[in-house]
């Protein structure tokens, strides 16, 4: 017999659809000149006004909520998981002990953001609003209240989800950045910037490997962001949504990697 909690999970499973798997990737090499470059302040996610219509239309429709004030919907757990999941940094994060209680989920349901997650289904990131240090540390109501004239948001893709002892659910994500991001991080650490030569300096992003955490309530949408092994034809860039990533960058090392086989690189 199931609980009635277990079977609303179960229910809401099979109204979910899963969608494909993306794995982390990336590799360093040369090229740091002056050409223009993404900033993610010019994507349809970048720097996100509350109230900015025409941001807010590019983002489509499952984000007019950002335009409306307040937030009393739940998150919906809909496949929890026994155990935590490998990797997370959720307790060392909250500086809680091993023996500590936390609840995670493997797919969350986030209403007013209008979207379903899964970190199997990496592909689906999250827009999530970014907060100063210090309102993050006090609290995220403005993340949900839509308050302020402007909200700056990142995307990111979630590695794991779960709920503190106070109830509060939070997110273990990994920041997708700009080549236009990363160069200030470069010249604050006295160090050059390394891309790929086929970089593609307006469509490619970069996924960070430091895993950061922040409150569920501040994920405000969706982005569907492809991983590919090779640069899209100039056909795909074409499409309304031309962003992609291919590596990930070590901002400790300042270099971009990649998980891909030596084979791969091989020029016939």
């Amino acid at each position: 017999m199931h609980t009635p909690e277990e079977q609303q999970h179960r229910a809401a499973r099979q109204r979910t659809g899963r969608a494909g798997y993306a794995e982390a990737g990336s590799r360093a090499e040369s090229s740091d000149d002056d050409e223009a470059t993404l900033d993610l302040t010019e994507m349809p996610t970048g720097a996100l006004a509350a109230r900015a219509k025409a941001i807010t239309k590019q983002l489509g429709a499952h984000l007019a909520h950002l335009s409306q004030a307040g937030c009393q919907q739940q998150v919906i757990p809909l496949k929890l998981l026994s155990k935590a999941p490998r990797g997370t940094t959720a307790k060392a994060f909250h500086g809680l002990r091993a023996s500590s209680k936390l609840v995670y989920a493997d797919q969350v349901q986030v209403p007013w953001a209008h979207a379903t997650f899964s970190t199997k289904e990496r592909s689906r990131c999250a827009i999530v609003q970014e907060l100063a240090p210090a309102a993050a540390a006090a609290d995220a109501d403005d993340a949900s209240s839509g308050s302020g004239s402007q909200h700056r948001v990142f995307l990111a893709e979630p590695v794991a989800f779960y709920k503190l002892e106070s109830g509060e659910w939070w997110v273990e994500l990994l920041r997708f950045y700009s080549s236009k991001e990363l160069r200030p991080l470069a010249k604050a650490a006295d160090a050059r910037l390394h891309l790929p030569p086929d970089f593609q300096l307006s469509y490619e992003l970069l996924r960070g490997m430091a895993h950061e955490h922040v409150r569920l309530r501040q994920v405000q949408g969706e982005f569907k962001l492809s991983k590919v092994k090779k640069v899209p034809a100039a056909s795909s860039r074409a499409r309304p949504n031309p962003f992609f990533w291919r590596y990930s960058f070590d901002s400790a090392s300042m270099q971009v990697l990649t998980d891909r086989p030596v084979t791969d690189f091989i020029v016939q």
